[in-house]
C-alpha cells in the first residue's frame, strides 16, 4: 500500500527520474492508474474470491456483468467528457460499487460484517497522508534540486507519516 500511495503522489518525480522530463505528462496517467490498481483488489478480487470460494459463482457472474454493462453505458460519456481520465475514474468507481454490492450481499445472506471502524480509520489515514505529503512535496521541491535525493526524502516522510498515523 505505501508503494501505491507513493506512486500516486510522487508520480511526476518518478517519471522524471526514470525517463527524463520530456515524459512528465505521463505522470497523471500513472497517478490515476495506481488509484485504479488500489481500488481493484478491494472491489473485485476480495469479494469475488470470497463469493467464489463459498460457491456463489452466479453472484460473481452477475457482478461482472453489471460492471460490464455500466462500463459500456457510462464509458462513452466518460471518454467524451474526460478522455482517458474518465475511463480510469469510471473503472475505480465501478470497482468500489462492486465492493459495496458484494459486502451487502455477504451481510444479508451470511451475516458477514466488515470491521468498519478499522476500515474507516485506514482510509482516513490514507487521505491525511496524501494531504500532508502534498504539502511536503511542495516544500521538498523548493529546497532540493537532485531528483533522486528528493525521492528518498519524500519516501522517508511517507513511511514515517504512515507508520505514526496507523500506530496511534
Amino acid at each position: 500500500m505505501p508503494i501505491i500511495l507513493s506512486l500516486a503522489i510522487f508520480s511526476q518525480d518518478y517519471i522524471i527520474a526514470i525517463v527524463r522530463s520530456e515524459y512528465s505528462e505521463a505522470a497523471i496517467y500513472l497517478t490515476l492508474s495506481t488509484l485504479v490498481y488500489f481500488s481493484l483488489p478491494f472491489g473485485g478480487y476480495i469479494t469475488h474470491s470470497l463469493l467464489n470460494g463459498i460457491g456463489e459463482t452466479k453472484i460473481t457472474l452477475f457482478f461482472n456483468l453489471l460492471t460490464l454493462i455500466l462500463f459500456i453505458i457510462f464509458g462513452r460519456y466518460a471518454i467524451e467528457k474526460l478522455s482517458i481520465y474518465g475511463i480510469i475514474i469510471l473503472s475505480s468507481i465501478l470497482y468500489i460499487i462492486t465492493l459495496i454490492l458484494g459486502l451487502i450481499y455477504l451481510k444479508e445472506k451470511y451475516g458477514v460484517y466488515l470491521r468498519y471502524k478499522w476500515s474507516i480509520r485506514f482510509y482516513l489515514t490514507i487521505i491525511m497522508t496524501y494531504i500532508v505529503l502534498l504539502f511536503f512535496d511542495k516544500c521538498i521541491n523548493a529546497i532540493m534540486e537532485n531528483i533522486f535525493l528528493k525521492l528518498i526524502v519524500k519516501e522517508i516522510v511517507l513511511f514515517f507519516f504512515l507508520y505514526t498515523s496507523t500506530s496511534i
